[in-house]
């Protein structure tokens, strides 16, 4: 007993000792805890402005300006307007102090478009595959940029706090990181983490126009249209004795145009998605059942093309869907009466065994009553024909901002 009360005498002190070290220990991970949830807390702010910052530059996109200069004013306004770790969110480090003065100009705003920078402008399409990068966004001047088939209709939004400079700016200071309050206190014993960094993404899209695979002439928009009176627009060549004709599209450039279906028996109308645009010949196929998006291709050359109609197939059962594209069918009693659909004008008129490609100046929308393939003729009987300038297409036909990253 006496040996033991005096191991316990001799050994008494060392339970300060522990404390100390179990305290340090303990401190060392509340720190970590409390500055990790922190910049949790950041980057969720972070988030929001960048989400704010793509929906506002998306909203002004538009013109041929590649600059897009009031799209990315607008992006840093909205970003700035947003606060994350106790400051103004900026998407330039060359820039007012001040979120309600005057932005900067376009040319400090990641002007050069580097895809890398903190507002960068570009092409989305959500078919387009993801790997071995996420082409889904091509930034405009990348190497992914297909000037043909591809239109500034995103923006692309990043904020960052990670104490580097904005990709292509120049001579200014780097972007601020985050301090953390709990992570001075290691200092002392050589750990320093009191600055950490956060970095958010968002993508925001303007949508589609909205087509069907279809192309007509300039001289169609002359042509007269009713209930009573009907035009049948046939799958022909177009030539200056019959410049109404019916032509395919896959909006762009390519040529030839492939004109395989996408339907699993035309009879049946039995669509096959799985088969439908995995390689060029469906591809206008794809576009009449929507499952490819079409750009604005107004003020664009592409190829069109009268070729084998069996995307006829495709048009006829995507007019007969009674579940497909509905809001702009006129069903009555299960049975489809009339379907509106966009198309691109093109002028001059082309002919069907030369492709182009030939110049968009207008759109147009069609009312269709039906789609035939009797006696030799194939087409589309249309009862109205309301033809649109460019200028007023994405203001009648586009429809809201996306958040689509």
């Amino acid at each position: 007993m006496k040996r033991l009360m005096k191991y316990y005498k001799e050994k008494k002190g060392i339970t300060l000792v522990l404390i100390a070290l179990m305290l340090a220990v303990l401190l060392f991970f509340l720190g970590m805890a409390v500055d990790i949830s922190y910049m949790y807390h950041v980057k969720n702010q972070l988030q929001v402005a960048a989400d704010a910052a793509a929906l506002a530059g998306a909203a002004n996109l538009g013109g041929s300006d590649t600059t897009q200069p009031a799209a990315r004013q607008a992006a840093w306004k909205f970003a700035c307007k947003n606060r994350a770790a106790n400051q103004p969110v900026y998407l330039s480090t060359n820039t007012p102090s001040d979120c309600d003065a005057t932005p900067p100009a376009a040319a400090d705003l990641n002007g050069t478009n580097n895809p890398n920078g903190d507002i960068v402008v570009g092409d989305w399409n959500p078919s387009r595959p993801q790997t071995p990068q996420d082409l889904r966004f091509c930034a405009y001047n990348d190497a992914c940029w297909n000037a043909s088939t591809m239109s500034i209709n995103a923006l692309k939004a990043r904020p960052r706090m990670t104490g580097e400079t904005v990709p292509g700016e120049t001579g200014t200071p780097p972007m601020p990181k985050a301090r953390v309050f709990i992570g001075q206190v290691f200092r002392i014993i050589g750990i320093d983490w009191s600055r950490m960094s956060a970095v958010a993404s968002a993508i925001a899209s303007k949508p589609g126009i909205p087509t069907s695979g279809i192309a007509i002439c300039i001289n169609t928009c002359s042509l007269t249209a009713s209930d009573s009176a009907p035009i049948s627009l046939d799958v022909r060549e177009q030539t200056k004795d019959s410049p109404f004709g019916l032509s395919w599209t896959e909006l762009n450039t390519d040529s030839p145009i492939g004109t395989n279906s996408c339907v699993n028996n035309g009879s049946e109308c039995v669509l096959n998605p799985s088969q439908c645009g995995d390689n060029a010949n469906e591809a206008v196929a794809a576009i009449i059942w929507g499952l490819a998006p079409a750009p604005n291709v107004c003020g664009k050359s592409i190829t069109t093309q009268n070729g084998v109609a069996t995307v006829l197939d495709d048009l006829g059962c995507a007019f007969k869907s009674v579940s497909y594209d509905t809001e702009n069918k006129d069903i009555v009693s299960g049975v489809v009466q009339k379907w509106r659909v966009l198309v691109p004008v093109q002028e001059p008129c082309p002919s069907g065994k030369e492709p182009g490609p030939w110049p968009v100046i207008k759109y147009a929308q069609l009312e269709i009553k039906g789609v035939f393939d009797t006696g030799g003729l194939k087409g589309i009987q249309i009862t109205k024909i309301e033809c649109i300038e460019c200028a007023d297409l994405e203001e009648r036909f586009g429809g809201p901002l996306a958040l689509v990253k």
